[in-house]
């Protein structure tokens, strides 16, 4: 299961904008410019990894000491060897299972860190707070995503000649106007700059609406002749 606690996807957007200024060249300029920027990214991640201290990194013990600001003045009552119920000076209570790795309050199923209710409890059972943050977090999962190389690659003037003929592309066909480099946006989307969403329902002719008018005007009247 995939622990998240953020509703944008943010692997698109970060991928869009690592290739924005290759993403309108040709084919074969695009995978080369990806290429090299992953060949890059690989490596430097590899080495950042190098100088973690802990288990985790330092946006994993940011938000961990984040929650540790709730515990304060929360009360624990060991229900089990992995059960707690938790007290706040909020007079709400919450219950929290170790074993399970779940709080009632859902942060800790949810992102896979330990929340503040869970910190309590961990704290008293005597447990260490790195064992319950989720393994996806840990430098161990981020060495193996990251384990892979993208190799190197000659130019083709170096490569091995097969006597065969060769491919060449196609000519290149202009096309008459300015180029478009925006995204196309959906007919419901506002545009970027707006604050306020568009205003959508049905469109009446002034003909039609006079029409209208016009008959409720002399409806009283007819309805007396009649």
């Amino acid at each position: 299961m995939v622990k998240c606690d953020m509703l944008l996807n943010n692997l698109c957007e970060s991928f869009n904008a690592a290739i924005v200024d290759a993403r309108d060249k040709p084919i074969i300029t695009l995978l080369e410019k990806i290429r090299y920027w992953l060949m890059s990214r690989f490596f430097n991640k590899r080495e950042s990894m190098k100088k973690w201290i802990h288990l985790v990194g330092k946006r994993i013990l940011q938000v961990v000491e984040e929650n540790k600001s709730i515990t304060k003045n929360c009360l624990t009552t060991r229900a089990a060897t992995y059960q707690f119920q938790v007290d706040c000076p909020n007079n709400e209570s919450f219950d929290v299972d170790l074993q399970k790795r779940t709080c009632s309050c859902r942060r800790f199923q949810l992102t896979g860190i330990s929340c503040g209710h869970a910190l309590v409890a961990i704290w008293t059972s005597g447990a260490k707070i790195m064992d319950y943050i989720y393994e996806c977090y840990k430098k161990e999962t981020f060495l193996k995503a990251y384990a892979g190389n993208i190799y190197p690659m000659p130019s083709p003037e170096q490569w091995p000649d097969t006597g065969l003929n060769p491919i060449y592309p196609h000519f290149e066909t202009n096309l008459p106007g300015r180029p478009k480099k925006a995204r196309r946006r959906e007919s419901d989307e506002p545009p970027p700059s707006s604050t306020k969403t568009r205003r959508f329902g049905q469109i009446h002719c002034a003909k039609s609406a006079n029409n209208q008018a016009t008959q409720a005007k002399h409806a009283p009247t007819q309805q007396m002749l009649r």
